[in-house]
């Protein structure tokens, strides 16, 4: 696979724009910054192409599951930048690796059902949500407000929340745990789309996502 090379100095801009003269070691909601700034960075020139779909979401996955814990915790500097592009020159190597694998299987198919049963895994999209719950949270909100979708009662605990998650939809077919995951792990990039003025509008007209499923998030 073809290394991707990021432009470098868009990102230095971008990055210093924003946390220029910060000391203090960087904490989550700062890495919440650094996302949005690689995905506006690289919104035309993705940077894993050439991928099946699978994969591709995988290796996004992988890549902020990297630059979370190679950034946090540690102060803005010259490394940063560093440190994103090895976390995309990690992400490669374990992407090939998986390529490699694939290899061995004597058909397209096999290949393929390979890829989405390595690229559909839901243990590491709960890992990506962990490290990006805030820019999921935002991602959400915006949907759930659009919607015109109220916030969930402030009253309700976290084993009332846990039992609804495990409900079915209304369409039956999956339980809500299931969906929102689903969604994130094929979506959770692409959920809110940004026009030439900078403003965030919901995506879901697109991507098949009804008010069921905003209300699952």
């Amino acid at each position: 696979m073809k290394k991707y090379i990021i432009d470098e100095n868009e990102l230095k801009t971008e990055l210093q724009k924003e946390f220029n003269g910060k000391e203090e070691e960087m904490k989550r909601e700062d890495i919440y910054k650094i996302y949005k700034i690689i995905l506006g960075v690289t919104r035309n020139n993705p940077i894993f192409k050439n991928l099946p779909e699978s994969l591709t979401r995988l290796a996004y996955n992988i890549l902020y599951i990297q630059i979370y814990n190679r950034i946090i915790n540690y102060a803005y500097g010259n490394s940063t930048i560093s440190e994103i592009k090895n976390s995309i020159t990690q992400t490669y190597a374990i992407i090939d690796i998986i390529k490699e694998a694939a290899k061995q299987l004597d058909s397209e198919s096999k290949k393929q059902a390979f890829y989405r049963l390595i690229g559909n895994n839901h243990i590491i999209i709960a890992s990506v949500y962990r490290h990006k719950k805030n820019f999921y949270d935002s991602f959400i909100n915006i949907l759930r407000e659009k919607a015109g979708i109220p916030e969930l009662d402030g009253k309700i605990t976290s084993k009332d929340a846990i039992i609804k998650l495990f409900e079915l939809t209304e369409s039956e077919k999956y339980s809500r745990l299931q969906r929102v995951l689903d969604i994130l792990m094929k979506h959770g990039d692409n959920l809110i789309i940004t026009d030439n003025n900078g403003v965030e509008h919901s995506n879901i007209d697109n991507l098949g996502i009804c008010n069921d499923d905003i209300y699952s998030l």
